[in-house]
């Protein structure tokens, strides 16, 4: 009997232990501060209203990409507004949010199939305003990815995918991004292949 006492005053203290842990756990996970959001990078502040506090900039409409989702976003370059939309220079100072790819509503593809992935790519630099790249040019190669596309259309010559990640890298250092890096996805199958943009 003593030694049955011993081991449910042991469990017992574990409890207690225990309890006393998750409870300081909870408390530490409710208080966050402005330091939390640092992440190593004294340039990088938190929301102007905290992460609480969501405004709404567009809610669709026609300057907009179609409804999707899995599509990839990044922080890059904006392009210089000309003929088409096309990026051929751009404005290195100024950054934009850009779009590509993604899955939404079945549409008539570019080879007349129906599909429900895009290989398409936007771009903004307000968030609310979408601005279509109908000038893509790149390596349309024969048996790889969107080679019967238009070599200077809307279509890019990955295949339409969705589920990859887009990124922007500073290649030399220098602070500003120098290329776009689009890897993996569904198209419809999961795919390894990647492409870069400059």
């Amino acid at each position: 009997t003593v030694l049955r006492r011993i081991v449910f005053f042991s469990l017992l203290a574990l409890i207690v232990q225990i309890n006393h842990v998750r409870s300081n756990a909870e408390e530490q996970s409710d208080s966050v501060s402005s330091s939390d959001y640092n992440f190593g990078r004294s340039a990088l502040k938190p929301p102007r209203n905290g992460t609480r506090n969501w405004e709404l900039i567009s809610s669709g409409g026609s300057s907009m990409f179609s409804p999707r989702h899995n599509h990839a976003t990044c922080v890059f370059k904006c392009p210089n507004k000309g003929n088409n939309n096309e990026a051929s220079t751009s404005d290195s100072q100024k950054q934009c949010i850009w779009l590509t790819g993604g899955k939404g509503e079945s549409y008539l593809s570019f080879d007349l199939r129906t599909t429900d992935r895009h290989a398409d790519v936007w771009w903004t630099d307000n968030g609310a305003n979408w601005n279509q790249i109908m000038a893509i040019k790149g390596d349309f190669l024969d048996g790889v990815g969107n080679f019967d596309a238009k070599n200077g259309g809307p279509v890019a010559p990955w295949y339409a995918r969705f589920g990859h990640s887009l990124n922007a890298l500073d290649e030399d250092g220098d602070g500003e991004t120098d290329a776009m890096v689009l890897a993996g996805g569904f198209n419809p199958f999961p795919s390894n292949d990647i492409w870069i943009s400059t």
